[in-house]
């Protein structure tokens, strides 16, 4: 029977002897204490508790603990287990330790880490700064008393530096299913709780007929917790000299990150196009600029920067300062400057962006002030924006709340891109609104009144002439609603909130100030339903319009004892005036949006500006997903023709994506992007892909074909394959090759 008295008296001397501040909890079936000797003895299923000082406990079981008063030595006899604070355990036949829980030493170890990892060991020692390990092996994977782990490290002897974070093999082998596949006779890699370390990363190895066979090997060095530096030279058949750097540094309210790379010129030239007689004469030539424009490109020495300074922590403010430049707009994306795999090319951006955004905020007012210095493949008439400042202040009175809203743009150009663009454009518009609400049950009604004036300087670049003028413009709208709820018996128990909007705008401002036509620049997105109700929905900064215009609205949300599982709006506006009406026609079009999540299994979403069948589309946008047992297909439908104002046509794209899980790790997928009508250099195809994959808690494996049909300057179509193994803890193995049943470029991307 056990002894409560004993217990405490037990429990005292251990905490005297050892000098420990924490509080000790023992049970213990029986307890002893031979004074000649100094050895305290508990027995029959031992229990020890050290409470520490943080909140978290240390625990020990065992068939029978020693504890020697003279040398401080506690002994675990039989099988023991060892939990530590921070989850890792520790089981052993017999365990040895130290007074104070510093060192100690164990046979028949098995260790079990907090992220689930297993070490096991023929004996094991610990002391204040190592752990070492005797004939141990180390996994990550699941192993049954039956089946060996998928992999494992087995060595002659690991130690494990706590205070350099690292583990050390040695005479180690690497095993697949309990078969030796590879030996070293030394191996290290970071501890587990290391966020990061120096020392190479996974090796960048690309292969195609434009820039040769690339072969990059990434060095990380941690400079200090908040420093880092990865260095990144490069191999080239065509012995280019290549190399790229990214250094990254966390200030206490900044983030800072500078990347830069550097390609020597050329040595070889490139073979011109055949102009064999069945090429027409328009292919020959588009063929044959095309290689100039690459000799070009390999004559001169290639790079690119870019380095962003971001603020954090800061009271009521934001600040971003970038400074990105590239030698030309086509170098990012065909060499591993970003490491970007190559079927997502066709998607990149065709300018660099450099400038800065301020942002000062306080309850009542914000400040946004941004400069921006474009660079394009054309670069005489490269925008630059500067500066760009908007300013809001809100002050609620006694009956509703003024507004003061200002927004001044200043853009200029080298050249005159076309008749419609200025090479010089000041804009600069004040706008004093008076916004209120009232309830008139069960109607909401929203007032807005508004003075604006807009002041306009441009400089004609085909005659020359300075033309600055002042508009001032009245709008005002009444906009009322009537939101209100019901219940639904569909699918169950719902809850629907219905909101009808409606609204009528009218504007006054002279026919000049019409004319004046939109730049580029100023675009937002048309695709903001939230724009429906507002004097400029479709279009940007510098589009206004005369007259009066009704708008019409329904939104409705349904919801259900989970989640909204339904939401939809779709408006529509109308002209009332003729005034300006031919000019801004295509206003009168639909907006809405759609979206549907009955369960977990589909889900459903569209936008669109101009409704398909009923009215010329504009915009559309929608996608479907299923996810059922292990099938997963989605397909999607892009469609925007006018993308933006310096697009020759629109975009309009369909994509589909598939997916089947056969087990819990291992799944197919594939996807398809067409682009329905291609623009000059591409084709209907834009990518196809093909990926197999297999994961589990220790080791990954993906597998992987794509084709890419999108051509740009000296960016080709190409063909590739991506094969990546990844063992958890120890990093990442990737691999590519040429395939022979295609004559074209395979590329292997990290």
């Amino acid at each position: 029977m056990k002894s409560f008295w004993i217990k405490g008296l037990i429990c005292i001397v251990l905490c005297s002897i050892l000098k420990i501040k924490a509080e000790i909890i023992l049970d213990a079936g029986s307890v002893s204490y031979d004074p000649e000797t100094g050895v305290i003895l508990a027995d029959e299923d031992v229990h020890v508790i050290q409470h520490l000082n943080d909140n978290k406990t240390r625990e020990l079981y065992s068939e029978k603990v020693e504890y020697n008063r003279k040398t401080g030595a506690i002994k675990l006899v039989g099988e023991s287990i060892m939990k530590e604070p921070n989850g890792d355990i520790f089981s052993a036949r017999n365990i040895v330790i130290e007074q104070d829980f510093k060192n100690a030493i164990a046979d028949a170890l098995v260790v079990v880490l907090h992220d689930s990892s297993k070490i096991k060991a023929k004996k094991g020692k610990k002391s204040a700064e190592f752990y070492t390990f005797e004939n141990a092996s180390y996994t990550p994977c699941k192993e049954t008393a039956c089946s060996s782990p998928l992999w494992d490290l087995m060595a002659e002897k690991v130690i494990y530096d706590k205070k350099k974070q690292k583990i050390t093999y040695k005479n180690v082998k690497l095993r697949i299913k309990g078969k030796p596949i590879l030996f070293s006779p030394y191996f290290e890699h970071p501890s587990f709780e290391v966020k990061h370390k120096t020392g190479f990363l996974v090796p960048i190895i690309r292969r195609n007929s434009d820039i040769g066979f690339l072969a990059g090997f990434p060095f990380y060095i941690a400079i200090s917790p908040d420093k880092s530096l990865k260095l990144t030279p490069f191999l080239n058949s065509r012995r280019r000299a290549f190399a790229s750097a990214e250094y990254r540094q966390l200030f206490s309210h900044a983030d800072f990150s500078f990347s830069a790379s550097f390609l020597e010129k050329g040595r070889n030239k490139i073979k011109s196009g055949s102009s064999s007689v069945e090429q027409n004469d328009t292919a020959a030539k588009k063929a044959k600029k095309a290689n100039e424009e690459a000799n070009k490109r390999d004559k001169n020495s290639r790079w690119h920067i870019d380095t962003i300074i971001k603020s954090h922590g800061l009271d009521n403010a934001d600040l971003t300062l970038r400074l990105n430049r590239s030698s030309d707009m086509t170098y990012k994306t065909k060499y591993p400057v970003e490491h970007i795999r190559g079927y997502k090319e066709y998607m990149n951006k065709k300018y660099n962006d450099s400038g800065i955004m301020m942002d000062l905020y306080e309850k009542d007012y914000f400040l946004i002030t941004e400069g921006h210095v474009y660079q394009t493949e054309d670069k005489a008439t490269a925008p630059v924006v500067f500066p760009h400042i908007n300013f809001n202040k809100r002050r609620d009175i006694s009956w509703g709340t003024m507004t003061f809203d200002s927004d001044t743009l200043y853009l200029t150009r080298n050249e005159k891109k076309n008749n419609e663009l200025a090479e010089k454009f000041f804009r600069t518009s004040n706008t004093v609104k008076w916004s209120a609400s009232t309830i008139c049950s069960p109607i909401l009604c929203d007032f807005h009144s508004a003075i604006r004036t807009d002041t306009f300087s441009v400089s004609k670049t085909d005659t020359g002439k300075n033309i600055t003028n002042t508009y001032p413009i009245l709008e005002n709208q009444l906009a009322l609603s009537m939101p209100f709820e019901s219940k639904l018996e569909v699918f169950g128990q719902h809850t629907s909130i219905w909101s009808p909007k409606v609204s009528l705008t009218s504007v006054q401002t002279s026919n000049d100030r019409i004319k004046i036509k939109q730049r580029e620049d100023s675009i937002f997105d048309n695709f903001s339903d939230l724009n429906l109700h507002s004097v400029n929905r479709i279009g940007g900064y510098d589009t206004i319009e005369q007259g009066e215009r009704i708008s019409v609205g329904m939104e409705d949300s349904v919801y259900n004892a989970k989640r909204r599982w339904l939401n939809f709006y779709i408006g529509r506006s109308f002209a009332v005036s003729q005034d300006g009406r031919k000019q801004f026609k295509n206003r009168d079009s639909f907006v809405g949006r759609f979206v549907f999540k009955p369960n977990e299994i589909l889900s459903f979403r569209t936008r669109f500006v101009g409704l398909p069948i009923l009215e010329k589309s504009h915009q559309f946008e929608a996608g479907a997903s299923i996810e059922y047992s292990k099938v997963s297909v989605g397909l999607s439908y892009f469609q925007d023709d006018r993308i933006n104002c310096v697009e020759e046509r629109g975009v309009s794209q369909l994509g589909a994506q598939c997916g089947y899980k056969f087990n819990e790790y291992w799944k197919i997928s594939g996807s398809q992007l067409f682009n329905l009508f291609p623009h000059t250099g591409s084709k209907h195809n834009l990518v196809s892909s093909v990926f197999v994959s297999y994961t589990d808690e220790c080791f990954g494996l993906e597998f992987g074909i794509y084709r890419t049909n999108f051509k740009h300057k000296d960016i080709k179509p190409k063909t590739g394959i991506i094969l990546t193994i990844r063992f958890k803890n120890l990093g990442n193995f990737i691999h590519s090759g040429k395939r022979a049943a295609y004559n074209d470029d395979i590329e292997m991307v990290a």
